[in-house]
């Protein structure tokens, strides 16, 4: 086992444990406001940190309590497989992947905050308490100035940041959303409100709880072996897997395949044929705010894949026996 030592965490700068990850310039991060992530430093020096603090508070530091395993592997993909070998939980996440998630416009980021105390959230009116570092991420702040030098220490920039959190606290108060009881301490206290916890209902009617995941794939004769490894690897992470020409109904095909998608948890969209329906079905759910997972042979995918599709993570397969097990690992961690 590696040694921990106290540093600070390479996105956010609070501080952090860091340690040796698991080859080359890997390094592991646990962060109180990032959550716990393994990163190459000298390969993303680029990146916008704006982006990451963000997007590490939302998919580690929430989804880590309740998954232990889980972590973020911001890598080069070479890396990327035999970590994952070791570590099921953890998910690969480029720039790309950041860029895609984080919220266009600042209705977006609303509507993010208010899923994310949601979640955090006990039972309705419970106070929230948030540290000055987990605050700035969930409240998508900037901490840094497009130079990308870090404000912590620097008064004018702690001011900005101040600035930034209180356009935004005091406009969710105005429409009635949360409550916000100030610092208690080096905690935010906020409380989500009637008129919150209505918007949080109506954003999570597309989140379904139901354990069915819509298949969105050819149904060409020479797909079958493909439809079953797929089909297998849905199940044995605990979903029951739906395809439309299997399914039994009286309607017309396209309202009741709407229909499936949004009643599903998730979709899984099979892009080795180029299905143009499959790429439809995919973008549907994405609108809707569903997690898809594409998957894709590997030679197809680096020949011929699509622009839009190839920037996105997505489950490539040699042979279709390592389906069931590349896609099911990929579902515990993603799902």
């Amino acid at each position: 086992m590696y040694e921990v030592k106290e540093s600070s965490c390479f996105f956010c700068s609070l501080p952090a444990e860091r340690q040796l990850g698991l080859s080359g310039n890997l390094i592991f991060y646990t962060c109180p406001a990032c959550g716990r992530y393994q990163v190459n430093e000298f390969s993303v020096s680029g990146l916008d940190k704006n982006i990451f603090t963000s997007f590490l508070y939302y998919n580690s530091h929430l989804p880590m309590k309740t998954n232990e395993r889980i972590y973020c592997d911001i890598d080069e993909s070479r890396h990327f497989l035999e970590t994952e070998k070791e570590y099921p939980g953890c998910r690969r996440v480029t720039p790309e992947d950041a860029a895609s998630w984080y919220p266009q416009n600042f209705s977006e980021k609303i509507d993010m905050i208010l899923l994310g105390l949601a979640q955090l959230s006990e039972y309705s009116g419970a106070p929230i308490k948030l540290s000055v570092g987990q605050t700035v991420s969930m409240f998508f702040v900037n901490r840094y100035a497009k130079k990308g030098k870090t404000p912590w220490g620097n008064e004018e920039a702690k001011f900005n940041m101040e600035v930034q959190l209180q356009f935004v606290l005091k406009y969710m108060e105005e429409q009635k959303l949360i409550q916000n009881a100030g610092w208690i301490g080096n905690n935010k206290d906020i409380r989500l409100l009637p008129n919150g916890i209505q918007r949080i209902d109506e954003l999570q009617k597309n989140q379904s709880s139901s354990r069915q995941v819509f298949i969105a794939m050819s149904f060409a004769d020479e797909m079958k072996e493909l439809r079953e490894a797929v089909r297998q690897g849905i199940e044995k992470a605990g979903y029951t897997p739906r395809i439309m020409d299997e399914i039994e109904h009286n309607k017309q095909i396209v309202p009741e395949m709407l229909y499936e998608i949004r009643q599903s948890k998730f979709v899984v969209a099979e892009l080795t044929g180029h299905n143009n329906g499959a790429y439809y079905e995919a973008g549907y759910a994405a609108g809707l705010g569903k997690e898809v997972i594409h998957i894709c042979n590997e030679e197809t995918f680096g020949k011929d894949g699509h622009f839009d599709v190839k920037q996105k993570a997505s489950v490539l397969w040699k042979n279709i026996a390592d389906v069931p097990e590349l896609l099911c690992k990929r579902i515990e961690a993603t799902i």
